[in-house]
């Protein structure tokens, strides 16, 4: 019998043995990613942990910054664990800036921490050094979401007594504003929003308010005089917070002109898009122009982004036999009328599509060497609307590309150390860009530039989309089709 019990220790040493050198930690990826008092950037490092083939658990030392709430997750081949392998974030404090040990278990998905200074998260109202309200620019002195210690010294809150804040705003105009209450200059000392379903604030009323990932207060301001804003956070139970709002009118607001602006099918009947506001041409004419694509669209002009005004009463039909540059004209001196102009159209509609692999990659775009085309002021904003997880990177929907202009785009690592550029040089086509981003930060063109040519008159492209007079030898696209010559 001891023999066998012998035997039976032996063959499970030995499978455990086995387990160990099968796996392959080259085969996977593990990391770190958290508030930036702990990473290397916030929510968006990689901190590359190591195997150790003893223990079989992956590890890593990181210091920690500053005193203030510490949170975290381990980032296992592309997948997210925290507490007890679940959803919720690690959180902590330390006493002071000091060395944190974190491990993690590929088999059971548990991570630990652990330093001489490390203990529980616990802030409390005796942690508080000062409240910085951040938010919509237009509401809190022109800064957005603004909680620099330096920058933000405006919008810091006045301690009228014991964990009693206040903030008060001067000649704020109408509108609809969101801010959240922060500590001690930091996202990870403390922060409080909204519960789910509870962000709009009304007139005078508390509201109860939460640390934990809370949503955006908001406040809306009606039309037709500018406001003194106070904004109020009371503390004094820390377990129970409050908020308030309260507003009073400061005198008229400038005088604003009607606005008409179109929605229809083509913009999704988004009755508040700024982009689709009309100019005023002369006294009652207000016109716009924008490129559409071939097909059948519906669509109305508005009064002042909304539906109590439009024009006309039955939705205008318009349909396209091919591309154009649209031009919708209201005309108000009389009986409100609309009439639509069509010429030819001034860009070409490109699609891109970029498969990677990779999680915490960023796409910049613009036409020509002008960065403002696309994103806004560079590095402009990112193209997060393009991301797509079942193609696994970034699709976009009708980039518009005038004629004969070139296409870039960059594509950065959460930190900008990485940079992978594409350039297409002189649109002239319709088309659809597919491309695959290499671990190795090097493009692979997964298929032929998918040009779509006029079908009508037998034009033929190359594949970079320009426009030949005949096809000799190599690839053409002839019709809307690859042909080979």
């Amino acid at each position: 019998m001891r023999k066998l019990f012998t035997l039976i220790c032996v063959a499970l040493v030995s499978a455990i043995g086995f387990a160990q050198d099968a796996y392959d930690p080259g085969a996977h990826t593990c990391v770190v990613s958290g508030t930036d008092n702990l990473c290397s950037g916030y929510w968006s490092s990689e901190d590359a942990m190591t195997y150790d083939a003893e223990t079989g658990l992956w590890k890593i030392t990181l210091k920690a910054k500053d005193t203030n709430a510490i949170e975290f997750k381990v980032v296992y081949d592309g997948n997210w664990y925290g507490k007890e392998g679940g959803d919720a974030n690690f959180k902590f404090q330390v006493e002071e800036p000091s060395d944190v040990d974190i491990t993690f278990d590929p088999v059971t998905t548990f991570a630990t921490y652990s330093g001489d200074k490390v203990k529980e998260f616990g802030f409390t109202l005796d942690d508080v050094q000062y409240i910085v309200v951040a938010g919509s620019s237009a509401l809190l002195n022109g800064l957005e979401w603004n909680i620099d210690p330096t920058e933000s010294e405006p919008n810091k809150m006045t301690a009228e007594d014991r964990g009693f804040y206040t903030l008060e705003l001067a000649n704020i105009p109408a509108g609809t504003y969101e801010f959240k209450f922060v500590a001690n200059g930091s996202w990870s000392a403390a922060q409080w929003g909204a519960f789910e379903g509870e962000e709009a604030l009304e007139q005078g009323v508390a509201k109860s308010a939460t640390t934990d990932n809370g949503k955006n207060f908001k406040i809306t301001l009606e039309k037709g005089s500018l406001y003194n804003v106070t904004l109020t956070l009371d503390i004094t139970n820390f377990s129970s917070p409050m908020v308030t709002a309260e507003w009073v009118a400061a005198g008229d607001a400038p005088i604003e002109e009607d606005v008409y602006s179109v929605a229809g099918s083509f913009n999704g009947w988004d009755i508040e898009d700024e982009h689709a506001e009309l100019t005023k041409v002369s006294e009652g004419v207000y016109s716009i122009t924008h490129p559409l694509k071939a097909g059948s669209y519906e669509f109305k002009v508005a009064l002042n982004h909304s539906w109590a005004v439009a024009y006309p009463a039955e939705n205008y039909k318009l349909d396209l036999a091919k591309d154009y540059d649209v031009t919708i004209t209201l005309d108000i001196t009389g009986e409100p009328t609309i009439t639509v102009d069509t010429t030819e159209c001034s860009v070409y509609f490109v699609n891109v599509i970029v498969k990677s692999t990779k999680d915490n990659v960023y796409m910049y775009g613009c036409y020509g060497d002008n960065w403002t085309n696309l994103t806004g002021s560079w590095p402009g904003e990112r193209l997060e609307d393009m991301r797509d997880k079942e193609v696994g990177g970034f699709v976009s929907e009708d980039m518009l590309l005038p004629r004969g202009e070139k296409l870039w785009l960059i594509f950065n690592d959460n930190n900008g150390g990485q940079t992978a550029n594409i350039e297409v040089n002189g649109i002239n086509a319709n088309a659809t860009l597919t491309y695959t981003l290499n671990d190795d930060w090097t493009f692979t063109t997964s298929s032929v530039q998918a040009v779509a040519a006029e079908k009508t008159n037998g034009a033929i492209y190359n594949i970079a989309g320009q426009r030949v007079e005949k096809a000799v030898r190599g690839l053409y696209i002839i019709n809307g089709k690859k042909v080979a010559k």
